[in-house]
């Protein structure tokens, strides 16, 4: 890198936004083990290209959503060897039951309806809910047509409005 405070800049701005990067990770993955894999790639794709994306107009953020999604599609291409894991989330959420801080049930369940969603329906719907962007923006980043967008993040809504048995309408348009 030429400049020589880019590193600095790329970890303050990784420090910064690091819940937001876990979050998308996690929707984008579906998986909470894959989500890690998928992020640390895309942290290292995110710092080779700090230098163009971290100019001008250019969102990081958006940007890293975009890759995450693409990692974790490629990795579904990937042979089964590199799937298998080592625990499994659902029994784990069985042993918890019993949580006094509650919201376990609910993180897994939205977790489960969320990996029912296609990879592309989960990556507008990290988009557009945690990185607050709208479809248009979405749409840009992505270089998908605005109806292509919408129509994921409509159906994305109604899939997981039927999956976890959510009445009325939704917020946030």
């Amino acid at each position: 890198m030429a400049d020589g405070d880019a590193p600095g800049d790329f970890e303050a701005w990784a420090q910064a936004h690091w819940r937001q990067l876990v979050a998308i990770a996690r929707v984008v993955a579906a998986d909470p083990h894959l989500a890690d894999d998928v992020l640390q790639d895309c942290l290292v794709d995110v710092y080779r290209r700090w230098d163009r994306i971290s100019t001008g107009d250019s969102n990081p953020l958006a940007y890293a959503a975009r890759v995450m999604g693409s990692k974790a599609a490629n990795h579904r291409r990937t042979s089964w060897a590199r799937r298998v894991r080592l625990s499994d989330d659902a029994a784990f959420a069985t042993l918890v039951s019993g949580d006094h801080a509650g919201g376990v049930h609910d993180r897994v369940a939205v977790a489960e309806a969320l990996g029912r969603l296609s990879p592309a329906q989960r990556q507008v719907v990290a988009m557009h809910y945690l990185l607050d962007m709208p479809v248009a923006e979405i749409a840009a980043e992505l270089d998908r047509p605005v109806g292509s967008v919408t129509s994921d993040l409509t159906r994305a809504r109604q899939r997981l409005r039927t999956t976890l048995a959510i009445g009325g309408e939704t917020a946030h348009e």
